[in-house]
């Protein structure tokens, strides 16, 4: 079935600054040959603005990011000499770059000379390899909890009761993982799947939410933080972990569209697994429907089988769509809603192939929010379709 994941979830683990599979910095790559191909006049300096563009944006995210997360670790060694590295590495990434930043601001590429650019990609492949030193840092750390997010929180109020951290930063954290279950809570609720599995995790969920709650109280008000939160949270990190597998478990099962229940489900010898009602054939099935799980894991964990198994899903989706596009254009009276969000789908999943086929994280994560979208409105669109058809 669709797997379910919330959106614009914090970084909370300085791991995932991590290398991507072959270079430190795919933008940096790509701005360095876009920059050398404006120089020969194979590309416009529109294009290479573009690309200069994409590379300030991920330079900035990588500054934000990690500058935020030095906050919420241990001082001490060997964290400390690990991560004054880092920084300093950082640093001179950063003044590196604002001499580039100002050349493009003044529009002037030609004062760029290739030395420059090559001390940028030095400075960026060392910053990646402190990078992997603080991720096998954290590797060492103990598994406090199923959950990165909970476990991240269990550390910071670990470290926070001895003396390590701060209150503020404990609450701090606290509010953004609080905010991404709730995210995650709001997602679940409106999405169309009807299982039970759905209605078990919003439980245990809201068990969490709780426990947060309480968190958040006893930190506030300075009293010492129940043992009992801990192990509740970590109960729930366990319980819901085991549920969300049971979710993605059913990728690949027969899933299609139920009126009867208003939302998308397994379908178990032509009838649905939830009310028993007799499904057609005409809907948009699972082919499509587990895509933007598999496009998550591809961004995320930009792994060779995830790109390769996102390409073949997308292609039997691209066909399977065309062949439910070709059935609605064959009815006497097309519903109209039905083929504009069908040719609406299509035309996401074909910049969704490019990107899975160029291996580009950076644009297939523009297009997991419009195939979300897209997705929604076709199932809208051929629910309403089907009302009005059988009345």
């Amino acid at each position: 079935m669709a797997g379910i994941e919330a959106k614009k979830a914090p970084m909370l683990s300085m791991a995932t600054l991590g290398l991507p599979s072959r270079t430190p910095l795919s933008s940096f790559n790509s701005w360095a040959l876009s920059l050398a191909a404006h120089r020969s006049g194979e590309m416009e300096t529109a294009a290479l603005e573009q690309e200069f563009a994409r590379l300030a944006l991920e330079m900035s995210q990588i500054s934000a990011v990690f500058r935020s997360e030095v906050r919420y670790q241990e001082r001490q060694p060997p964290w400390d000499r690990v991560l004054d590295a880092a920084l300093a590495q950082l640093e001179r990434c950063e003044d590196l770059f604002y001499l580039l930043q100002e050349a493009a601001g003044l529009g002037a590429w030609e004062q760029i000379d290739q030395a420059q650019v090559e001390r940028l990609g030095a400075a960026l492949t060392a910053l990646f390899e402190s990078f992997k030193e603080v991720s096998a840092l954290e590797s060492q750390r103990p598994q406090l909890a199923s959950s990165p997010y909970v476990h991240e929180l269990l550390r910071c109020l670990q470290l926070h009761q001895g003396g390590g951290l701060s209150r503020e930063l404990v609450e701090e954290r606290l509010a953004s993982v609080s905010q991404h279950f709730l995210q995650l809570q709001a997602q679940l609720e409106s999405t169309p799947l009807r299982l039970p599995a759905v209605d078990q995790l919003l439980e245990t969920l809201e068990v969490q939410q709780i426990a947060f709650d309480e968190l958040s109280s006893a930190l506030q008000s300075g009293h010492p933080v129940p043992a009992r939160l801990t192990y509740v949270l970590r109960d729930c990190a366990e319980e819901a972990r085991a549920i969300h597998q049971e979710i993605l478990d059913m990728q690949g099962t027969d899933a299609a569209w139920c009126l009867a229940c208003e939302g998308i489900v397994v379908v178990n010898a032509g009838v649905c697994s939830e009310c028993g009602a007799a499904l057609g054939g005409d809907q948009v099935d699972q082919g499509v429907l587990g895509l933007v799980e598999l496009a998550n894991q591809a961004y995320h964990h930009n792994q060779p089988q995830d790109w390769e198994l996102l390409e073949t899903r997308v292609a039997q989706s691209l066909s399977q769509l065309g062949e439910v596009l070709a059935k609605a254009r064959s009815l006497p009276q097309p519903p109209p809603q039905v083929e504009a969000a069908l040719s609406g789908l299509q035309q996401v999943l074909v910049e969704i192939q490019g990107c899975a086929t160029q291996r580009d994280g950076a644009g297939l994560r523009g297009h997991i929010l419009g195939l979300e979208q897209s997705l929604a409105a076709a199932q809208e669109a051929q629910s309403e379709a089907s009302k009005e058809m059988s009345t």
